[in-house]
């Protein structure tokens, strides 16, 4: 559905700086995807190095840990537990931090692309056959939404 522009002289600024698709060439391309490689390893170097120094932390840290003084201090100050991850991290576990998934998202399996959830919801009354197209179309939290 396209529109044609009636040119007055109130449209002829607006569409004078407009041009038309351009050619694309291998070379622009190429300059283009060096370019967003470039930005991928600068950001995998980043990364690394976050993940360097988060280890480090983690491993003075656990030293830390084994000071009762310490202890007493984190326990004074209302401290007294350690945020999940670092504790994981300070035991050992290397373990990815983007492995894991919430438990929420785990427990949707789908059925034809609807969620079990979803799908017994839909079980207690009769439902029209077009909800079938839409919930498929839709991710498994939108699912449940629209199922209540």
């Amino acid at each position: 559905m396209t529109q044609t522009v009636k040119i007055s002289r109130h449209t002829v600024d607006l569409i004078s700086d407009l041009q038309g698709p351009q050619k694309l060439y291998s070379y622009q391309l190429r300059a283009t995807y060096d370019c967003q490689c470039e930005r991928m390893r600068l950001f995998i170097r980043e990364a690394n190095a976050s993940q360097a120094g988060l280890e480090t932390i983690a491993a003075h840290f656990g030293k830390l840990t084994t000071v009762n003084a310490f202890r007493a201090l984190m326990e004074a100050e209302r401290l007294g537990s350690l945020p999940m991850r670092l504790a994981e991290r300070i035991r050992g576990n290397r373990a990815p931090i983007g492995d894991e998934k919430p438990t929420s998202v785990i427990n949707r399996q789908q059925v034809a692309g609807i969620c079990l959830e979803a799908l017994e919801l839909l079980e207690d009354g009769p439902v029209p056959a077009g909800i079938f197209c839409l919930l498929r179309k839709v991710v498994p939290s939108r699912q449940i939404e629209i199922t209540r």
